[in-house]
């Protein structure tokens, strides 16, 4: 064979190989690339379950967490204190938990029992204001208030119109003997909320404990005009001790 066309046939051979070879990295590439692409879409469709997953457990443990406020409040407290520490048990630090726990372990009667369960719901979340309330009344019902006292401060300091906290603050300065606190608490709860029933029922009782029986009985005609009826132990105790005044008659 001539030189030339074996020259000629050896470069006509290494393209062809050369060839093969590009075409061959070519389509490896593509299938790499093929499959690249393909977990990239089965980790995004898996991130996405797992999201989703996420959050339908969350909203899970909402509904939940609800349910718990909601049976309490019907007076079912040992299904609502079985379905708070389930939800616990999901969620470790669901802060609204611990304290419907403790709300309902309170309304049971196991006062001392419910106290951890604030504090702890208070661990997890410093910024709830009603768990320092329940948390304030249950050292009252116990006859410690002055951490009553301190709690109900607490709770107002997170949040300033609070009624109920201002209320129950005011009851708190009552047992404690600080009658003019206790009834600039109760004038400011009232002030808020001016359907505030137990307020009007602790500042009769503070007047009273002041021997100022006639502000005593302006706070009872006071409740009567907003149509709130104070428990009749007040009115029996007052009326012992002062005739009901006709206020606005001549």
């Amino acid at each position: 064979m001539p030189k030339k066309i074996r020259t000629l046939w050896m470069i006509c051979c290494v393209v062809v190989v050369l060839g093969f070879i590009f075409l061959s990295a070519k389509s490896t590439m593509e299938v790499r690339r093929v499959e690249i692409a393909e977990n990239k879409k089965k980790k995004e469709e898996e991130r996405k379950k797992r999201i989703k997953k996420e959050v339908d457990k969350k909203i899970e443990l909402l509904k939940k967490t609800k349910s718990i406020a909601e049976i309490s409040a019907l007076g079912k407290y040992d299904e609502a204190i079985q379905l708070a520490r389930e939800v616990i048990d999901e969620d470790p630090n669901n802060s609204e938990a611990y304290t419907w726990l403790g709300i309902s372990l309170v309304k049971q009667g196991k006062k001392e029992e419910a106290i951890p369960n604030f504090r702890k719901a208070m661990e997890l979340d410093e910024t709830n204001s009603k768990t320092l309330v329940y948390w304030g009344l249950t050292q009252s019902m116990l006859n410690n208030d002055e951490d009553a006292v301190i709690k109900f401060q607490a709770a107002l300091k997170l949040n300033p119109e609070n009624s109920n906290a201002l209320g129950y603050l005011g009851a708190s300065f009552n047992k404690l003997g600080r009658y003019d606190s206790a009834i600039e608490k109760l004038e400011e709860a009232i002030n808020i909320n001016k359907f505030n029933q137990s307020a009007y029922g602790y500042l009769v009782e503070a007047y009273f404990n002041k021997n100022e029986f006639e502000k005593a009985w302006q706070v009872v005609n006071r409740a009567k005009k907003e149509d709130i009826t104070l428990p009749e132990s007040y009115i029996s105790k007052l009326s012992a001790k002062m005739q009901e005044p006709q206020f606005g008659m001549h």
